[in-house]
């Protein structure tokens, strides 16, 4: 049906019950108003567009859109100017058409650049919250807060006995760079403040060895950053220790046989030594548990079964966070017993085999070692020389190196080595220092 599309005509018309209702100009070519069911009224332009073929593609552009009940509640003055205005526009379309140009695969094309030019502000947008929300971590992600009473990283690291002494010295060490993002800390900067100690620069110069504690402990830190994905690199790759690979300092020499039983003769004669120490000490040859392990270790640790007895070490005590299970012989489970029975109170397997405050204990053990070993004329070894004394005499016994490694709690060969440079050249142990590693 073809009628001349104005003010007249609109105003007539009815909306279908169903679908749609098209009525096209009698006058300009292609021009048509369609109705819905709904009252929306559209006006369109068909027209064809060459490509490729002699008929070409059939193009349905549509102009704009009104609503048939608002048209027909204007004054008929105003729904004379709605109309022209429409007519115009599609004739309009109909040059431009006429000229060139294709007027609904332009609409596409700017509604396509709107849209990516919409997706790229949102991504602008995204990209600049994310920065801001990258910016307040990294304020967050210093050395000073990871290593706070509530940081992340004094958490990760409450297990170790030098917990409180590995945070201050990461704080007042690196104050430098304490205060920067993790990110921000390059191995550049860490290398010239290392650099610093090492020379007069800044002061009386520190020692190898306080640079090393210093380095050893930043690099730590720096690779929980790295597996937290905090930091992609360690800035501490790459820097040397002052000493070398490895530093033997008194902790690290092992006893001869007659200075460990000089030593434990020492302890228990001397009535200023309390017993706790002497059973301390006499685990400690035996099983070669580091000392903050076996201030610990608490009674239901120890499972006998038969002839066979395995002390658990649980995961949240050992340096390397991870449950172990050692084999102890009998001599470990008799002073076990003893020890027990001498305690003079019921126990639990829940309570601690050395009750009391973890760094009192400690306090306590760096004054008793000291007083024993001078009154046994043994000079020169650290209470950690006990590890060590039990991994070289295993090492003595012919003991397997993996089954060392793995009595140490190692978690590398090469650290187990470390224990076994005295082993080859050292005297033979004595029958009666046998017994205590049996």
């Amino acid at each position: 049906m073809s009628e001349y599309i104005d003010e007249k005509l609109v105003a007539q018309l009815a909306p279908p019950k169903t679908g749609r209702a098209t009525t096209t100009d009698a006058e300009i070519p292609g021009f048509y108003v369609r109705l819905s069911s709904t009252g929306t009224l559209g006006l369109y332009l068909t027209y064809r567009v060459k490509k490729g073929t002699e008929k070409g593609v059939k193009r349905n552009h549509h102009m704009l859109s009104s609503d048939l009940a608002t048209f027909q509640s204007m004054t008929k003055t105003m729904q004379r100017q709605v109309a022209r205005a429409w007519r115009a526009t599609a004739t309009e379309t109909r040059a431009l058409v006429i000229g060139g140009h294709d007027p609904a695969a332009e609409v596409k094309d700017a509604r396509t650049i709107r849209k990516a030019e919409a997706a790229e502000r949102k991504a602008k947008l995204a990209e600049k919250q994310a920065q801001a929300t990258a910016k307040e971590l990294a304020k967050q992600n210093t050395i000073n807060a990871l290593t706070s009473d509530e940081g992340a990283y004094t958490k990760s690291i409450a297990r170790s006995k030098s917990n409180d002494g590995t945070r201050k010295m990461l704080q007042s060490a690196w104050a430098e760079v304490a205060s920067s993002p993790v990110s921000d800390i390059t191995h550049s900067r860490v290398s010239a403040i290392a650099d610093d100690w090492y020379s007069t620069k800044k002061g009386k110069p520190k020692s190898e060895a306080t640079i090393d504690r210093y380095v050893d402990a930043l690099r730590a830190f720096m690779n929980w950053c790295k597996e937290k994905r905090l930091v992609t690199t360690n800035p501490c790759d790459g820097i040397d220790r002052k000493r070398g690979s490895f530093h033997y300092s008194e902790d690290y020499k092992a006893l001869e046989p007659e200075q460990v039983i000089a030593i434990c003769e020492a302890i228990d004669a001397d009535d200023k030594i309390p017993q706790w120490f002497s059973v301390l000490v006499k685990l400690a040859i035996r099983t070669g548990l580091r000392r903050g392990e076996l201030l610990q270790v608490k009674w239901g640790d120890l499972h006998v079964a038969g002839k066979s007895a395995l002390l658990t070490v649980h995961k949240g005590i050992t340096k390397t966070n991870k449950t172990r299970r050692q084999a102890v012989n009998d001599e470990v489970v008799a002073i076990w017993r003893e020890w027990k029975a001498q305690s003079g109170r019921t126990v639990s397997p829940s309570d601690k085999v050395f009750p009391g405050e973890h760094e009192q204990l400690v306090n306590k053990i760096k004054r008793y070692w000291p007083r024993a070993c001078d009154a046994a004329e043994v000079h020169g070894y650290g209470f950690h020389s006990l590890r060590h004394t039990f991994a070289v005499s295993l090492a003595r016994k012919s003991v397997a190196i993996q089954d060392i490694s793995e009595a140490m709690g190692h978690t590398t060969l090469e650290m187990t080595l470390r224990y076994m440079r005295e082993a080859p050249g050292t005297k033979r142990p004595t029958e009666k220092l046998l017994k205590m590693f049996g």
